[in-house]
C-alpha cells in the first residue's frame, strides 16, 4: 500500500496540518504495510525541505517547478530502509 501526499498545495501553498503525525499514523500498524510518499514539488520550490524530519519512504519532485524546464525530468529519492519495496520488482540498487 502506499500514500502519496503533497508537502505544499499547487494552488493555494497550503501545507497538510503536522504532516509528520499523518506519517506515523500510516505506518503504525505492521499489518498494514503502509508506506509514504511524498510529492515535493511545490514545496521544494519555495523553500527548504528536511526529509529526516519528514521521515517518508519515499518522496518526488519535478525539475520543471523548481526551474522551469526541462519538462519530463524529476527525482525519487528513496529511504534505505524501503529500498526492498523496489528491489522486489526487478527494480535493483545501483552497485
Amino acid at each position: 500500500h502506499l500514500l502519496v501526499l503533497p508537502a505544499e498545495c499547487n494552488f493555494g501553498g497550503d501545507c497538510p496540518k503536522d504532516i509528520t503525525k499523518i506519517i506515523k499514523k500510516a505506518r503504525a500498524s505492521q499489518k498494514s504495510q503502509w508506506y509514504v510518499m511524498l510529492d515535493l514539488a511545490k514545496a521544494a520550490s519555495t523553500g527548504p525541505v528536511d526529509l529526516r524530519k519528514l521521515d517518508p519512504d519515499f518522496a518526488c519532485l519535478s525539475f520543471y517547478k523548481m526551474f522551469g524546464e526541462p519538462t519530463g525530468l524529476g527525482v525519487l529519492f528513496v529511504k534505505r530502509s524501503s529500498m526492498h519495496v523496489l528491489e522486489d520488482r526487478g527494480i535493483s540498487q545501483p552497485k
